[in-house]
């Protein structure tokens, strides 16, 4: 296996096809990760080149779904790396077996935290009477309020933790709330993101080391 392909342990490409085709298309491989929905499919990371577009990427994926004879999920590195998708095995948590059967807790969990940390990156410079008055910071912080929401969805939906993990049943309603387009409270939203956050954060940390302690065998 040649230098810089990093796989997921459950996916198999053919490394030398696909790395021809995203060459084509100026993208360099990162890693494979799992797509749930997709069957046989997979999703991959890429990190673009100066040119790539939307339209490159769906171009890429095209090549590759073909080349490869599975579907295939695009996503980039984004700038700066910040793409969560992005980030590399080990496992968020030391100890986590990548094998467990919760191990999807794993790339929700770090697009929160990715959310949260752009969010409070947003509003450090301000206080509440700036943000009330500045629509693109509003923007901005609602954008990845939607996509925190979007990967609590995710969390919600793993079997079993729901029952396991109770906290868990306020958080999408908070963010649901919080964006609702018709009753966005900027007041509320303010507050929100400095007293609601903090805390998903850390019980995401909290449930994320429990499923690790899951996974440790037994005398281990």
């Amino acid at each position: 296996m040649s230098a810089g392909w990093l796989p997921h342990p459950e996916l198999h490409v053919d490394e030398a096809a696909a790395s021809e085709a995203l060459a084509r298309f100026g993208l360099r491989y990162v890693r494979l990760f799992p797509c749930e929905g997709m069957g046989d499919g997979c999703g991959m990371v890429v990190e673009a080149g100066p040119t790539t577009s939307l339209q490159t990427l769906y171009e890429a994926e095209l090549s590759l779904s073909s080349c490869l004879g599975v579907d295939v999920q695009l996503t980039t590195t984004g700038v700066n790396g910040v793409n969560p998708l992005a980030a590399p095995y080990p496992p968020l948590i030391p100890g986590m077996c990548l094998m467990h059967p919760r191990d999807e807790m794993q790339e929700p969990a770090r697009r929160i935290f990715a959310a949260i940390e752009r969010i409070q990156r947003y509003v450090a410079q301000t206080d509440a009477e700036a943000f009330l008055a500045d629509s693109l910071v509003q923007d901005a912080v609602l954008q990845n309020l939607r996509a925190l929401g979007m990967a609590i969805l995710d969390i919600t939906d793993i079997p079993g933790v729901h029952e396991a993990f109770p906290e868990v049943e306020p958080w999408f309603h908070i963010l649901v709330q919080a964006v609702a387009p018709d009753s966005i409270d900027w007041h509320v939203l303010w507050n929100t993101i400095h007293q609601d956050l903090p805390r998903i954060g850390l019980e995401v940390e909290t449930l994320l080391r429990a499923l690790a302690d899951e996974a440790v065998p037994a005398g281990a």
